[in-house]
């Protein structure tokens, strides 16, 4: 049995394959079994530093000229002040994540912070990583005491 993947975006086809171009054009490579494809498409994604995780998704949207304009919008509309402490703010905090967010549709879900708040507010006291939840609260009580 041959199983089929795609060298560019990865695709794995399920069931028997009736073409062999994949559908962004490239042509499909076929190796001896399921077993071996897995490990040669982790192997290529690792190679190009795409591991397939959101993370590097997320990398990627935050080196975008989009986001640099998104960026400096949020930080004109809060007079390059942290919304904490009311230092120089040099930080975007996603708030939220929803597309109207993520497309600069709506910046509500942006706010301007200093680096020593953003810091603060995805870290414990142990400096263990807060998860989003966690990290919104945090920001909630930053504010209150603030105003």
């Amino acid at each position: 049995m041959v199983a089929y993947y795609c060298p560019k975006c990865f695709y794995k086809p399920k069931g028997r394959v009736v073409s062999t171009v994949c559908h962004c054009g490239c042509e499909l490579r076929g190796v001896s079994n399921v077993k071996r494809r897995a490990q040669v498409v982790t192997r290529l994604k690792n190679k190009l530093g795409n591991k397939g995780s959101k993370r590097s998704e997320y990398q990627l949207y935050l080196e975008s000229p989009a986001w640099n304009l998104l960026r400096d919008r949020v930080l004109c509309r809060d007079s390059r002040l942290c919304r904490c402490c009311g230092k120089a703010a040099q930080s975007v905090h996603h708030r939220d994540y929803s597309n109207k967010t993520m497309s600069g549709e709506s910046l509500d879900g942006l706010i301007s912070l200093c680096k020593k708040c953003h810091k603060a507010i995805h870290r414990d006291e142990r400096g263990k990583r807060l998860g989003i939840r966690a990290t919104e609260a945090k920001l909630i009580g930053k504010l209150s005491v603030q105003s």
